[in-house]
């Protein structure tokens, strides 16, 4: 997926795909307190992901045609 979002063919290749510490994100253009106080933000945030099962999205291809249509209006969409 990150070739298709970046644009990088079978030669890309990238380290930093990874939750770094804070240590690591203060290393950059990130001060200590931008670290602190996204930390205070993402504390009062309840968020839970669930990984029971699959899912899928749901297209509705009933007004096309053909499922060849279809294909063809999805990748027109994201081209977008």
């Amino acid at each position: 997926m990150t070739k298709i979002t970046t644009g990088g063919g079978l030669e890309f290749s990238c380290t930093g795909l990874y939750l770094k510490s804070r240590e690591e994100m203060i290393q950059g253009p990130i001060t200590p307190q931008m670290a602190d106080v996204t930390l205070e933000i993402a504390d009062r945030v309840d968020f839970q992901v669930k990984f029971d099962g699959y899912r899928f999205p749901a297209f509705d291809i009933s007004e096309s045609e053909d499922y060849q249509e279809f294909m063809n209006e999805i990748n027109e969409r994201s081209v977008k």
